[in-house]
């Protein structure tokens, strides 16, 4: 039998959120300093190279995925509203628009 070290339920929810925040804010700290050391560098470049154009099918999956996200939030919202026959084919509309995504990623 553990013990917690936590003297009741809402101390070890204070750490709890205490954690994910202190999480947040290390994230955010080195993602700033990434993009500054980013700028930093491009700005003392004396040549930057140039970048090639972005394929035209990025657009497409784009969208496919953008659909794809919005199928399986509907599909989940009808699984938890009980509705078990609309979830189904909500479902096998999200497998088919991952096929497409994949196919899309293989050209």
């Amino acid at each position: 039998m553990s013990k917690s070290p936590f003297a009741d339920r809402a101390s070890a929810e204070r750490a709890t959120t205490y954690g994910a925040v202190l999480l947040l804010i290390t994230l955010s700290i080195l993602f700033v300093a990434a993009m500054i050391a980013a700028i930093v560098i491009r700005l003392q470049a004396t040549a930057w190279p140039e970048l090639p154009p972005l394929p035209g099918i990025l657009l497409t999956s784009s969208g496919v995925i953008l659909v794809l996200s919005a199928v399986m939030h509907h599909a989940a919202s009808r699984c938890r509203g009980s509705d078990a026959g609309s979830v189904r084919h909500w479902l096998v509309g999200g497998c088919a628009l991952t096929i497409v995504f994949l196919a899309l990623q293989a050209v």
